[in-house]
């Protein structure tokens, strides 16, 4: 696979209250790598899966060289992957003119 900036990674808890990782703590832990652009967490069910996005390439092919595919961290075992994805793309939410009228109903029930 090509190099690149995106991180696949899948983290096995020890628990179910090291389940509930934030966006925040996850950059704060893969900033000591490199900068980071950003997380998708993307699943909390059994395993915690994200995408990681770092701003350059040397620091997403440093991380994944320098670690054994599985290595143990603050969250639990972590396995780390190359990815073939681009980059993390922001979903907006929209609002339609239907779900405005829904929610001013919710709020004339009140």
């Amino acid at each position: 696979m090509a190099k690149t900036r995106m991180i696949f990674c899948v983290i096995q808890t020890p628990n179910k209250e090291n389940s509930h990782i934030s966006k925040e703590q996850m950059i704060d832990f893969f900033s000591q790598y490199g900068p980071v652009n950003d997380i998708e967490i993307f699943s909390r069910k059994v395993k915690i899966k994200a995408f990681v996005e770092f701003k350059n390439v040397e620091s997403a092919e440093a991380l994944i060289e320098n670690n054994p595919s599985e290595f143990p961290t603050c969250f639990g075992k972590m396995r780390l992957v190359r990815s073939d994805k681009e980059k993390i793309v922001t979903r907006s939410i929209m609002v339609t003119k239907t779900d405005a009228s829904i929610e001013s109903l919710k709020n004339l029930v009140k």
